[in-house]
């Protein structure tokens, strides 16, 4: 008596194992299906998953925008406080010059007594 085993065909009366691995398809319809096997437990557990890979997805995306609208605002204060600083900076500029100005005025003042 010959004994089947998955996997085995029956040609011309002779048996030959075929390894699943190399089963080679002429059409995807044909390789891919979805065994009856397949349980609605597997089938709810994996649209769970789905559900929670979008809610998490679409939290990213909140915190991507909040973090972006952030950046914005930083932005804006930087350039604010450094066109003050810019200011700032020539007003000591300004008053560098006037000291030296007064400076040499004394000196004058004080050298010519």
């Amino acid at each position: 008596m010959t004994e089947h085993y998955a996997g085995d065909e029956r040609r011309d009366g002779h048996e030959r194992r075929q390894d699943y691995m190399s089963i080679q398809c002429d059409d995807l319809r044909s390789c891919w299906h979805v065994d009856k096997k397949v349980g609605m437990s597997f089938i709810l557990a994996l649209l769970v998953y789905a559900g929670g890979m979008f809610w998490w997805a679409g939290a990213l995306n909140n915190r991507v925008q909040t973090l972006e609208s952030r950046m914005v605002s930083l932005e804006e204060r930087i350039e604010k406080r450094t066109e003050r600083d810019d200011r700032q900076y020539e007003r000591v500029i300004s008053m560098d010059s006037d000291l030296k100005w007064i400076k040499d005025r004394l000196a004058r003042q004080l050298g010519e007594r």
